[in-house]
């Protein structure tokens, strides 16, 4: 049976947190709390902002309260906070007078938790594992618990955990409380777009119990609205809201390459962004990064600074994930200069094409990479697109073509077809692998007429770039293809002819040349030839 209040016996703060009814779940972590203290362990309750760590400690209290005679609750923000909880420790069981040095005062609240049992300190978000420690008393035995909560991953001489986010269950049984209806599947996928963030679930779940609307409409507010929906409490103006929750961890990241970093990983995907990356394309990250990612130890070091602060992970593979509510905050900061930043990672992701398909592996790491490009292109408008855009879509296409998922690869070769201002060879192979798997039938679904843009393409070509695209179609059709290209562009056979001869042999003119020295137009009328 869930403790509803703490029994009178037990002393506590005048301002002890209330238990929190709508709390959900987390029985695993209380278990594994109640176990470590029962071996005479200091535990700290670790993980990002929004988590839920100090309602977790609030929940322990409550539940084991019957173990303890003294239950304490620290703000260890700072000394001077942790300073006035220990004085008014000390008032309330009359350790010292009113007017004691605080010096002496903590000495005599550390003595006395020395000489004491069954009490329970929980100092609530400690800044690092330095500030509270020096309040401990040298040893605890049975029945002296201290229990810290922290964004900081960072404790050393302490027991450790880290909480996660809500599973699926757990999201829906925590909604369920807070609006008393049944979460539906409008609400999963709310609940998967806010990563499970308790904190985001629990301003949804009062905003929607407050407004009387369902799941679907909130839904619906979200994706128009995201972050603002989340960014204040009207009810409560004091209430710590999602955005401010990862400003403050932000904030507190003092390494530049650290914050640079986190402004590239806030446009990836959310999840398996390998730390390697970085470092592969180290050439286009910004200055402070640059150098920072060609050093292995300096590196290291800027990456700890953000799992410290649970503003990113780290897995023993080297993929790094976000919450996708941390990348929301961030980008919503960086949105005047969010073009500059879209563009390093288009840049970072160049560096990382490559041509072979042919193992497991490579056709692993392109789904991979494809669900980064596809992330970080999908808000590109068309007056935005560069040739380093196309040169991604390219990559896509090829990939996805050579996995059999042609209605995909098509989908990126009509992206280069369309446009005009790109690499001439990259336009080529995307109108080769564009008409070629529609003269194979291989995806009749996908409902397009290839010719119309085939003709805007050709015609917007230079005199060059025609005869390399009537080439191609030659060596496309096969038999008599400088024949048919001849007379479907109105072209001389002789200028499909060498385009298809420049291509085979990889003799490409270079790009301040149209002509071989010594050509020109002539003036003489060429039947149309065979080839």
């Amino acid at each position: 049976m869930r403790i509803t209040s703490l029994p009178e016996t037990v002393k506590i703060n005048p301002n002890f947190p209330k238990q929190n009814s709508f709390f959900t779940g987390r029985d695993i972590d209380l278990q594994k709390i109640h176990r470590s203290l029962n071996k005479n362990e200091t535990v700290a309750i670790t993980g990002m902002g929004g988590i839920g760590k100090s309602q977790i400690a609030i929940e322990y209290a409550y539940r084991y309260a019957s173990e303890y005679q003294f239950i304490w609750w620290v703000n260890a923000e700072t000394p001077e906070n942790i300073n006035e909880a220990y004085h008014s420790f000390a008032q309330k069981i009359k350790l010292v007078s009113p007017d004691e040095k605080i010096e002496r005062t903590i000495d005599c609240v550390k003595d006395w938790m020395r000489e004491n049992g069954h009490w329970l300190f929980i100092f609530d978000n400690a800044e690092n594992e330095k500030t509270p420690e020096r309040y401990f008393p040298t040893l605890c035995g049975e029945g002296r618990h201290i229990l810290v909560t922290s964004r900081n991953t960072k404790f050393r001489n302490v027991t450790s955990m880290e909480i996660k986010v809500f599973v699926e269950a757990e999201a829906c049984q925590f909604i369920e409380k807070l609006t008393k209806k049944p979460a539906d599947e409008h609400f999963k996928e709310l609940a998967e777009k806010m990563g499970y963030l308790p904190l985001a679930l629990d301003h949804a779940g009062a905003y929607m119990h407050n407004n009387k609307i369902s799941y679907r409409d909130y839904l619906d507010l979200y994706n128009n609205h995201k972050l603002a929906l989340l960014a204040d409490d009207d009810d409560d103006p004091d209430k710590i809201t999602v955005a401010t929750t990862w400003k403050i961890s932000i904030e507190k990241i003092k390494n530049q390459a650290s914050h640079q970093l986190l402004h590239l990983i806030a446009y990836f995907a959310p999840d398996n962004i390998a730390k390697k990356w970085f470092q592969l394309a180290k050439e286009v990250l910004p200055d402070e990064l640059r150098e920072v990612a060609a050093n292995d130890l300096y590196y290291t070091k800027a990456i700890s600074e953000l799992t410290k602060y649970s503003l990113i992970s780290l897995d023993e593979n080297g993929l790094i994930s976000i919450h996708r509510l941390v990348q929301e905050v961030i980008r919503e900061s960086l949105k005047n200069n969010q073009a500059q930043w879209q563009n390093i990672c288009i840049n970072i992701l160049n560096e990382l094409r490559y041509k072979d398909f042919s193992t497991a592996e490579s056709r692993a790491r392109f789904l991979t990479l494809a669900a980064h490009i596809e992330t970080i292109t999908k808000d590109i408008t068309n007056d935005a697109e560069t040739e380093e855009v196309a040169n991604l879509y390219f990559f896509l296409g090829w990939g996805f073509e050579d996995l059999a998922e042609y209605k995909k690869a098509l989908e990126y070769y009509v992206r280069i077809v369309l446009k005009t201002t790109y690499n001439i060879i990259y336009y080529l192979c995307a109108q080769y692998s564009f008409i070629n798997l529609f003269s194979m039938k291989k995806d009749e679904t996908f409902d397009i007429d290839p010719q119309p843009y085939l003709l805007l393409f050709f015609h917007n070509l230079s005199e060059k770039d025609r005869r390399y695209f009537c080439g191609l179609e030659a060596i496309r059709l096969g038999v008599h293809g400088v024949k048919k290209v001849s007379s479907l562009y109105k072209v001389h056979p002789h200028t499909v002819r060498d385009g298809k001869e420049e291509l085979l042999s990889g003799n490409l003119l270079p790009s301040d040349k149209v002509r071989r020295p010594g050509g020109g137009r002539k003036k003489k009328h060429y039947h149309n030839q065979s080839g």
